[in-house]
């Protein structure tokens, strides 16, 4: 609601007159409604990706019916009646809406087939998005027309913009102000431009240079899948020794929750629920026994707490701390799947080398800055009896290792084959030796056997009985013993570069034959994701070159337009490194978004440069008129995206930390390149221009122009 009050405050900003700021603002609910249609039709349901797909396109959906009512507001200027200006500014303008438009299509449109898990995550997200520019398009040239020549007023877009008979007041005064700002604006434009086409050379070999300074504070941006996000809630893992009781494990859990339960000190606490004897994770991981216990901490809304979900998990760290015999670790949801971020994956053969070499990992693990609550899955096992079998001494007095293993199973867990009936209820009868036979070593290696030719044979005659630790649980991957070691981590560090600080350590210890390390769980997403990201922005790429291509029926001029994409890149990495967000799954998406959304501007300028050297004017005098001509238009376009996507940016709300590092990007791009699009694109297509001259054989002052056009001709009746 917010970036739509504010896209359409851009509006009535540069057009001064409230019935176009209302036309504007019927687009957004108009698309946004007639969306859900489609959500529906599409299988989709409302959850957190189409929800922010409607809301970042917020900004994007009023971009048609501004390019085209601006351009109708140009033609009433020029003293058209309002159906002759809505009918002429819509044809002349009709192409390049067309474009801008389906650029934005070809870029979600991948997005919302990447593969893999990103692709899953944001498909209704991608086709969310082309489904509203789709019906942008379709409001920008039937709605937006139709009340423009109903609504609008020769008479009042002359007194707006100052022409005849003068308004009076407060805002008239404040517009005629915001009017002159921007006419000099336009002239200071004008007048750099002129000096960027006399020194374009230094021109694009700056924007370049910026590029490329721009790529150095890449290593300083944090890398991860995906961006910490205060959802309000927490868990607390409890792990005691191996053997204690299920009561003293509640014991400690009370403890705990008095903690908990101090308003004075954590007032943000709302809900507690504990679970004694098992720990779960939302991936479906458990740990079972008396020994273990779980706390979830469910806290009061983000905009009812002054400390974050991270600092409350710090402090309850530090209290929880002196409680003796008891391993605690914050289970905390910051990544969204319970699992813990830092998870190394060690297979071998041996679970006993896998265990003692899963002990050095871990010390690398604790000793790396940012790491806590390091764990390894295999844990100490209860003591057992463990019975080895002499197969030969077995042989030699008739008794097989089946005989052997179900008489120990009879007398110690006992035969339940016989059945109790009575009064027509059935009871089974457990059938095994007395508690006082089966105690000890000594009772079950004393345990008879039987044996052939009526020998009696005792178990200690054919095998040997042990004390020893049995594992608690046995893990496999592509048919290997497992052992993972996990950690999550404090708060401003991320994954990426905490797992390339981890692999250069491991990667100077002694590994034993046969084991192998890999990282998995959310390294391994990244892995996956950068590969579909990096495909999908390249055919990002490919499907806009190819429909301005097809749009221009040429491939020289969609390639001028293409160079306002590395500047949009610069945009979003200074806009991340200087706001402190990471390089992770849904920043690349806004990166992605890029490539639509800069070309944009592009189009505008460039589709209307070639449509005044179609009627007649100098290449140069048409760049220095096309350039202030569509400088409104541009500034508009961008600042609804840029205003629409303002709260989304500042992360306002419960779990908005995960969704703003995308609207960052967008707005850091967007910013820049309309800066610097405004100069380098004149100046690329001056050069290209050249370059097609001196290929096909013209002469370099020769400017007639033999290129297609995507706007319609304007109409001069």
């Amino acid at each position: 609601m917010e970036g739509a009050l504010l896209a359409t405050l851009v509006v009535f900003l540069f057009l001064h007159i409230f019935r176009a700021t209302f036309i504007i603002l019927l687009a957004i609910p108009t698309c946004l409604m007639s969306t859900f249609l489609f959500i529906r039709f599409f299988g989709f349901t409302i959850n957190v990706m189409t929800l922010m797909g409607l809301a970042l396109s917020v900004g994007i959906l009023v971009d048609d019916s501004i390019v085209v009512l601006e351009n109708i507001f140009r033609h009433l200027v020029m003293g058209k009646p309002p159906r002759k200006a809505a009918l002429d500014g819509r044809m002349e303008i009709g192409g390049a809406a067309v474009a801008i438009t389906l650029t934005d299509v070809v870029v979600f449109v991948p997005i919302a087939f990447m593969g893999g898990i990103v692709g899953q995550f944001f498909r209704d997200f991608g086709i969310t998005v082309a489904t509203v520019t789709l019906l942008s398009l379709f409001v920008g040239f039937t709605l937006t027309p139709m009340l423009a020549s109903r609504w609008m007023k020769t008479s009042d877009v002359l007194a707006a913009e100052g022409i005849g008979e003068k308004r009076k007041g407060f805002w008239a005064a404040f517009f005629r102000g915001f009017d002159a700002a921007y006419k000099s604006l336009e002239e200071t434009y004008r007048g750099v431009l002129k000096w960027a086409l006399k020194h374009r050379w230094l021109v694009i070999l700056a924007g370049n240079g910026i590029l490329i300074l721009s790529l150095l504070i890449t290593p300083f941006l944090g890398f991860e899948f995906m961006t910490q996000s205060d959802e309000g809630a927490f868990a607390l893992t409890v792990e005691m020794p191996v053997g204690t009781a299920v009561h003293e494990t509640s014991r400690i859990t009370t403890m705990i929750e008095k903690k908990l339960f101090d308003k004075k000190k954590y007032p943000e606490v709302q809900t507690i629920y504990t679970n004694v004897g098992s720990v779960e994770s939302m991936m479906g991981a458990s740990d079972q026994g008396p020994q273990y216990a779980q706390v979830q901490i469910q806290l009061v809304e983000k905009s009812e707490r002054k400390r974050s979900v991270f600092e409350i998990e710090k402090q309850l760290a530090v209290d929880v701390a002196d409680i003796p015999g008891a391993t605690i670790r914050m289970q905390s949801s910051q990544h969204g799947s319970g699992m813990a971020p830092v998870y190394i994956e060690l297979q071998g053969a041996d679970t006993d080398t896998l265990v003692k070499y899963a002990a050095k990992v871990k010390k690398v693990v604790d000793s790396t800055k940012g790491t806590r609550d390091s764990d390894i899955s295999q844990k100490t096992g209860k003591p057992e009896l463990q019975i080895y079998v002499d197969r030969l001494k077995a042989a030699q007095y008739g008794v097989s290792i089946a005989q052997i293993a179900m008489t120990l199973r009879n007398s110690v867990e006992g035969n339940s084959d016989y059945k109790y009936r009575e009064k027509g209820d059935e009871y089974d009868i457990r059938i095994r030796l007395p508690e006082q036979e089966r105690k000890s070593k000594e009772d079950m290696e004393n345990m008879m056997l039987g044996g052939a030719m009526g020998k009696n044979v005792l178990l200690k005659d054919v095998a040997t009985v042990v004390y020893d630790v049995g594992p608690t649980k046995l893990e496999r991957k592509n048919r290997q013993r497992l052992v993972k070691v996990t950690a999550y981590l404090e708060t401003g560090y991320q994954l990426g570069n905490i797992s390339n600080q981890i692999n250069a350590e491991l990667q100077k210890m002694d590994r034993p034959a046969g084991v192998t390390v890999y990282f998995g769980g959310e390294a391994e997403n990244m892995r996956d994701s950068a590969g579909n990201m990096g495909s999908a922005m390249l055919l990002a790429v490919l499907l806009v070159y190819m429909l301005m291509s097809a749009l221009f029926e040429s491939l020289l001029y969609p390639f001028i337009i293409m160079f306002s994409l590395p500047q949009a890149l610069v945009g979003a990495l200074w806009a991340l490194f200087l706001t402190n967000k990471t390089l992770s799954i849904i920043s690349m998406i806004g990166i992605i978004m890029l490539v639509g959304l800069v070309t944009k501007n592009a189009i505008l300028l460039v589709d209307y440069t070639n449509t005044l050297r179609k009627r007649g004017k100098k290449r140069d005098e048409a760049i220095l008129e096309a350039g202030p001509t569509r400088l409104r238009p541009i500034i508009m376009t961008t600042m609804t995206v840029v205003l629409g996507n303002l709260p989304m940016a500042l992360g306002l709300g419960s779990g908005a930390e995960m969704r703003s590092p995308m609207s960052v990007a967008v707005i850091g791009g967007l910013l820049l390149s309309l800066f610097l699009t405004l100069l380098i694109i004149p100046c690329t297509y001056t050069i290209m221009d050249d370059l097609a001259k001196k290929i096909s054989g013209k002469k370099k002052d020769d400017d007639t122009f033999d290129g297609f056009v995507i706007e319609d001709q304007e109409s001069d009746s």
